[in-house]
């Protein structure tokens, strides 16, 4: 499923070899290869700790400290990582995953 916003698309989704046959009625799109930046955001998913803008900022700043840059026009995604998001630890956080396209510089 994916909703657009203007320029910006909102795709809920699953992660594929790019030569994976596409079911009829669904959509999908070809992600270049390249480099990503992964970023694990953990708190509470019921007060705003890993959502939003803040979490979000948080993250491409953390990978300019160690050399890198978000690569204009590259994808940002969250992944929902088992168990790491679907299992609460024991004070009721989770690690959501912020990937961004990223480049050396």
């Amino acid at each position: 499923m994916y909703i657009q916003i203007g320029e910006f698309e909102y795709w809920i989704g699953l992660l594929f070899p790019e030569d994976t046959a596409v079911p009829p009625g669904y959509h999908s799109v070809a992600i270049a290869a390249g480099d990503y930046g992964i970023c694990y955001i953990y708190g509470s998913e019921q007060n705003g700790d890993i959502y939003g803008e803040q979490p979000h900022c948080l993250c491409p700043d953390s990978l300019r400290e160690h050399g890198w840059r978000y690569r204009q026009g590259g994808w940002v995604f969250e992944r929902y990582n088992f168990p790491r998001f679907t299992t609460p630890d024991e004070s009721g956080n989770v690690i959501l995953d912020y990937g961004f396209a990223m480049e050396e510089g």
